[in-house]
């Protein structure tokens, strides 16, 4: 049991993280409402905020005040890390960045290895083999996660609102996220069809994937399936009437031998997946706010990409609308194709 003092230590801890998760989505509340730190610095006092908000924003509101400029806020920079932590629950990346995957600067460049050395063991006086390695240049290249919603200024003005745009752009950015970091593994594999729905055909399925999987000593396994496959693990009892994954609740948690299972809606409902985190190189920047009052839209949740003579756009500022956006940088690249492996066909 853990002593009292290492009890307050971790309360302490998680009070600390809570504030500055509560003081992030309070400053993401501030730009979404005001249009920029600069502009909101002149309302502290009527939105009633604590110090801590009171400085950021402060340090924050020095022209041009571009998102670019927050990251080197300190304290900014704080807030935002502990707030994605938060997303632990929410994301498949994130709890992946935060136990198991190797972090590495985004834009930095690393190697694969895609044909190993291969050593021998030759009998006295036989000739030694040469054995030979291929490498494989790989960037971590940063992919941008964006979510965009237009309100109109008498609704963005009503009490709560922005907070819970904050609240629905942040968890539309990590689905987003998700959507991409999941699609890339699993088109890295070649998927296996299911063996079936009994719990005899989930053990082979299991044994297919764990096969196809390289583990090391440090390994940090995962297996992402939709809701309603998870759902079906849950249910799932053995000969005697007790539930075969004991520990696995319907929004994932300990499946077996370590391997930690995440239901999420990122992934196709016939799909499972299961890798090694330690076989991910990847990172994240910080979420940032960001309102404009003064775009030209199109008005699609699927527009023209580039826009054509045919487009058809509408001026926020002469609609009296407001763009509401929620963007991160965030990279990732699969350092061996063996680090991963997928299923098809998956009904639980």
């Amino acid at each position: 049991m853990a002593s009292i003092a290492t009890q307050i230590g971790e309360r302490s801890e998680n009070l600390a993280k809570r504030e500055s998760r509560g003081v992030f989505l309070k400053f993401a509340y501030l730009v979404l409402k005001y249009g920029s730190a600069y502009q909101a610095r002149a309302h502290l006092d009527a939105e009633r905020v604590t110090p801590r908000v009171r400085e950021i924003v402060q340090k924050a509101a020095i022209p041009p005040a571009t998102l670019s400029d927050w990251a080197a806020i300190s304290d900014y920079q704080n807030i935002s890390e502990a707030f994605q932590e938060s997303l632990r629950s929410l994301s498949v990346f994130d709890a992946v960045l935060a136990d198991g995957m190797v972090k590495a600067p985004l834009r930095s460049r690393g190697f694969s290895v895609t044909t190993g050395i291969i050593g021998s063991a030759p009998n006295e006086l036989a000739v030694k083999t040469i054995s030979s390695l291929v490498l494989a240049t790989q960037l971590l290249e940063p992919k941008k996660a964006s979510a965009i919603v237009i309100v109109t200024k008498e609704l963005l003005s009503v009490a709560g609102s922005q907070q819970l745009f904050a609240n629905e752009l942040t968890k539309a950015v990590t689905a987003a996220t998700d959507t991409a970091f999941i699609a890339s593994l699993i088109s890295s594999t070649t998927p296996s069809a299911s063996a079936g729905a009994t719990l005899a055909n989930i053990t082979t399925d299991f044994d297919t994937l764990l096969a196809a999987v390289t583990t090391s000593a440090t390994s940090r396994l995962y297996y992402v399936a939709s809701p309603t496959n998870i759902k079906g693990l849950v249910a799932k009892a053995n000969a005697g009437g007790t539930p075969a994954f004991p520990e696995l609740t319907i929004t994932g948690g300990p499946l077996f031998g370590g391997i930690t299972a995440i239901a999420s809606d990122s992934i196709s409902s016939a799909a499972a997946l299961l890798f090694d985190a330690t076989a991910i190189v990847g990172n994240a920047d910080l979420i940032v706010p960001g309102r404009s009052e003064a775009g030209t839209l199109q008005m699609e949740t699927a527009p023209d990409s580039p826009p054509t003579s045919a487009t058809t756009l509408l001026s926020l500022w002469q609609n009296d609308l407001i763009a509401l956006r929620m963007e991160r940088f965030f990279g990732f690249t699969l350092m061996r194709s063996s680090g991963a492996a997928s299923l098809s066909g998956v009904s639980y």
